[in-house]
């Protein structure tokens, strides 16, 4: 399984955040980790959700992202996938 890089990621931010919309993801941020996200997940949604997300976005574009819960311990939330500054 591929890993996105940060350009990868920011290049398909539409993607991601209307697919994670439909999975009950928001606030997709770049994480510590090559190819990692945090997310913001929805109350009431559970890991298979981010894995139901990870695996629809391997499905479209060929590679999978390691998606983060903002509420897991050690979560380090980084700037907004395709956002163009840190102030975002």
């Amino acid at each position: 399984m591929r890993r996105p890089d940060v350009a990868q990621l920011d290049a398909a931010h539409a993607l991601l955040e209307r697919l994670g919309e439909e999975h009950g993801l928001s606030r997709l941020r770049h994480g510590d980790e090559f190819g990692e996200v945090v997310a913001d997940v929805a109350d009431g949604r559970s890991y298979f959700a981010v894995v139901a997300f990870e695996e629809a976005v391997e499905g479209r574009l060929g590679w999978r992202p390691a998606v983060v819960s903002s509420a897991a311990p050690g979560a380090r939330p980084g700037r907004i996938v395709g956002a163009t500054s840190e102030l975002v």
